[in-house]
């Protein structure tokens, strides 16, 4: 049986839990126990190259979205586009907004700018 660490308080001697661990279990157990993955195991890679090849995209991790600070900045980030486009189009600029997502190869951005550049208004 492996005894745990006590949760240390406020005012009380703490035990590390690698010295509370390394003391009370056998060094065999041990040797297995660290032997064993949680992650990225042999059966877990195969399977996700082989998903991989047939064109499936997955994330491992899920990361903390900190949606406080992401959707006032995104929102902030249209408005100052919206202002921008506004001013420039009062200066008597025309304005064509191309994304990144619209210039990678599977998508044409030729014929937008070909018409955009020959719309002479």
């Amino acid at each position: 049986m492996v005894k745990r660490s006590p949760i240390p308080r406020q005012g009380l001697p703490s035990i590390r839990w690698n010295d509370a661990w390394t003391n009370s279990v056998p060094v065999q157990q041990r040797q297995r126990m660290a032997s064993i993955r949680s992650k990225d195991t042999t059966p877990e890679v195969v399977v996700r190259r082989i998903v991989h090849k047939l064109g499936y995209r997955f994330r491992l991790h899920r990361r903390d979205v900190r949606r406080n600070y992401w959707r006032p900045k995104l929102a902030r980030n249209a408005a100052r586009d919206r202002t921008n486009l506004r001013r420039l189009r009062a200066l008597g600029w025309r304005v064509l907004v191309i994304w990144e997502c619209q210039t990678r190869p599977d998508r044409t951005v030729a014929g937008r700018v070909a018409r955009f550049l020959a719309d002479k208004e």
